[in-house]
């Protein structure tokens, strides 16, 4: 492992501390805001790898005629129930180290605060967009697993109204529960882009688009961002989801490390943390045989190993559109 000799930070264990709290909070109030609130993201204590809650599956064809003229016994209906399953993903930070002359060479001690405070923050901001990333290739790899709840434009083309329309009509009369979209922002100008454009709608609702600064999404919000998990191959995957479509719970509690390194010929700062957060997805549990234990990216991000759980598709965590750039 190759350790810093030119400083850019100093430790101060108080001040780490303080900055990875205040960070990590707003970070987390803006998770849950954007998009309805279709990403949510918790705190709660989780032990293991896994977190299981059963519940009571649909009732198999609740209401039946009942015939006045047969008194003979009655046909009993089973009950039957499945689990929701959360998989533990566990993360690290660092090792971080550099050398304490590189401190003293720019007038810093191991007790600077601002500097550490800073280092806090930009930890706290990587962790979250961390658990954003997984949350989205997970929530991919599910729903496009399910053909029912997966929307491929025609002939490979870009996004548009009309795609976003079709892809929320996969929800029937369940549509309302689709409450924001989440999309990479080549999808997001290309769609605003598709709706300026007079030929395609006119130059009323092209001035307005225009003048809002927004497409026209139907009355939802629209999440932004560009995480490898909404491109495949060339082929965009914009979502639209449901209120707490997917979760991530931070599940362990943050340790932060910072010791003095001895035993070199310099001596020197260390810094490492680690963490653990459970990603669970609406509808879906996690195969635990075939996904395995604290999984990697590629298995996240494979289909068949989140199993769906709730028979109907208008029950799972939303839709898929996949699309091509403009």
């Amino acid at each position: 492992m190759a350790d810093g000799m030119n400083a850019s930070f100093v430790l101060y264990d108080d001040q780490f501390h303080g900055g990875f709290s205040e960070t990590i909070m707003q970070q987390t109030n803006a998770f849950n805001a954007a998009a309805g609130g279709v990403l949510s993201l918790t705190t709660k204590s989780r032990l293991g790898d896994f977190a299981k809650e059963s519940f009571l599956q649909e009732l198999a064809t609740p209401v039946v005629r009942r015939d006045l003229t047969d008194n003979g016994a009655a046909t009993s209906i089973p009950l039957s129930m499945d689990e929701f399953i959360s998989v533990k993903l566990n993360r690290t930070n660092g090792p971080f180290v550099q050398t304490l002359d590189s401190f003293k060479k720019i007038g810093k001690s191991a007790s600077d605060q601002a500097l550490s405070f800073l280092i806090g923050q930009q930890i706290a901001k990587a962790n979250v967009q961390g658990m954003l990333n997984d949350c989205l290739t997970g929530l991919v790899a599910f729903i496009s697993g399910q053909a029912s709840n997966t929307h491929l434009v025609a002939a490979n083309g870009p996004i548009s109204g009309g795609a976003l329309n079709d892809g929320i009509a996969k929800f029937g009369d369940n549509f309302g529960s689709l409450v924001g979209f989440v999309m990479h922002s080549r999808a997001y100008f290309d769609l605003v882009g598709n709706q300026i454009d007079p030929t395609n709608h006119g130059d009323n609702i092209a001035g307005v688009v225009v003048q809002g600064g927004t497409p026209a999404t139907f009355g939802r919000p629209v999440l932004v961002t560009d995480s490898p998990s909404l491109l495949d191959t060339g082929v965009y995957q914009t979502l639209a989801l449901v209120r707490g479509a997917a979760m991530a719970e931070d599940s362990e509690e943050t340790t932060m490390v910072a010791e003095m390194k001895t035993g070199d010929k310099q001596l020197k700062v260390l810094l490492q943390g680690e963490h653990a957060f459970n990603l669970g997805i609406k509808g879906a549990k996690w195969d635990t045989a075939a996904g395995g234990v604290n999984p990697t990216s590629a298995a996240l991000g494979t289909s068949t190993n989140w199993v769906k759980v709730l028979s109907d598709a208008k029950s799972l965590a939303g839709v898929v559109i996949q699309h091509e750039a403009a």
